[in-house]
């Protein structure tokens, strides 16, 4: 187990470098490297686990097919290294990760380095911005005044807060998850810390993501699995009053009376992108430079989609934004199976697939307000990608011989890194 929350703690830690201005993309890039190589070095040995469940894997192949055909027409658009992070990287994500660590490992990994950002980040909120050697650590926007004390935004180490916020909510979630099953000081403090990043950066969707999340663990407390599964589809009737916000944003005055904060402009030029090229899409570069062409207000410019799901619209067509709709309906209801293929009369709470329909559901209502989707490279992107291959069942799970030559090469590389270690 510390050896399976090593992993997955280096593998978040990585992956959320490569959003961290201060550090060379190159360096970041190494260091996603190393960390999955970690993975295939210390837990496959002469087989290969792989998750074979098909309500996840048909969409997520479909959705990958397409990102392969918009890159080949759209080639000038984007980069060979782009195009294996959001298929190659992303499939070990979603079908190799899950099998090789436990969700009790990666829910006690991931709280703990999404707290080491929030930690850091905290006496930002006062002094400013600092550096630690090479690195900055930064604030978001400008100071505020309250009473005699001036406030610092932090951004951590990132180029925004939002990620901040982001990770903190879903490491709340984590921690929630620890200290419910083991009941320690550390996960409290772990679920505190965490929780503090949603507070500290001033973040509305980490507020929702965050409130979402003790929603539904009452739900599950006061209802069980039966109030866990109606909250979770309250979830996506939310996501259906999106859609109607979205729908206003093209002129249709269904809920006009929502106030604007941008994001209906964003959304509005995405849909006007997606309906020039709707079969294959955009590509994967920049989503910004794309929509651009239908902003004309110059303060929202260069923002991106600020929407996931409209994202994959824009990047790979209509096809692969069904098929990612498609994946997330399909992840959450085979989330909610594990919870009732996981109840026994001795244990009447199932904490890890609790936590990981909680995880998933809070993730899928985040994705409305913000563009990592479960594809990419980026810490949000991975953390997403995994919790979706949490949601298979573990009978799904098939072993991949693999040849030789891999046992060969890996053995003269574990002796090489044990005698560097002594």
């Amino acid at each position: 187990m510390r050896k399976e929350t090593l992993i997955f703690a280096a593998i978040v830690f990585a992956t959320s470098l490569t959003a961290a201005p201060s550090i060379p993309t190159s360096v970041a890039y190494f260091l996603v490297v190393v960390a999955y190589g970690a993975l295939f070095l210390f837990l496959v040995s002469d087989k290969l686990p792989v998750f074979y469940y098909r309500p996840v894997l048909y969409p997520a192949a479909i959705i990958a097919v397409m990102f392969v055909v918009t890159f080949v027409a759209n080639i000038g658009r984007s980069s060979v290294l782009r195009l294996l992070s959001f298929t190659i990287l992303t499939g070990v994500n979603i079908f190799i990760v899950p099998a090789l660590i436990d969700r009790k490992a990666a829910f006690k990994a991931l709280a703990r380095v999404s707290a080491f950002f929030v930690v850091i980040a905290l006496p930002v909120t006062l002094l400013g911005a600092y550096t630690i050697g090479p690195v900055t650590v930064g604030t978001f926007a400008g100071p505020r005044h309250i009473g005699p004390l001036i406030y610092h935004i932090p951004s951590s180490i990132f180029m925004t807060s939002n990620l901040v916020a982001a990770l903190g909510a879903l490491g709340a979630i984590a921690a929630g998850a620890e200290w419910t099953r083991e009941r320690t000081t550390l996960a409290a403090v772990l679920v505190v810390v965490n929780g503090a990043a949603v507070f500290i950066t001033i973040s509305r969707s980490g507020l929702l993501a965050l409130g979402a999340a003790v929603g539904l663990y009452l739900a599950y407390r006061l209802y069980d699995v039966r109030g866990l599964a109606v909250a979770s589809i309250g979830g996506l009737a939310a996501l259906a009053l999106l859609i109607l916000t979205i729908l206003d944003a093209i002129y249709i005055p269904v809920v006009s009376s929502i106030p604007s904060t941008g994001r209906d402009i964003l959304w509005k030029a995405t849909i006007q992108a997606v309906a020039q090229r709707p079969v294959i899409g955009w590509g994967l570069g920049s989503d910004a430079a794309v929509i651009d062409q239908w902003i004309s207000v110059a303060r929202y410019q260069n923002f991106g989609t600020h929407n996931s799901y409209l994202r994959v619209f824009l990047i790979g067509g209509i096809v692969a934004g069904v098929s990612y709709l498609v994946l997330t309906i399909t992840s959450l209801v085979s989330s909610l199976r594990e919870v009732y293929a996981e109840r026994n009369p001795f244990d009447d709470m199932p904490i890890e697939a609790v936590f990981v329909v909680i995880f998933l559901a809070t993730f899928f209502v985040r994705q409305a307000f913000s563009d990592p989707t479960m594809y990419g490279v980026n810490s949000l992107s991975t953390i997403g990608a995994i919790a979706v291959g949490y949601t298979q069942p573990r009978s799904a799970i098939r072993t991949m011989k693999l040849p030789e030559m891999w046992i060969r090469l890996r053995k003269i590389a574990r002796r090489i890194i044990f005698t560097f270690s002594e």
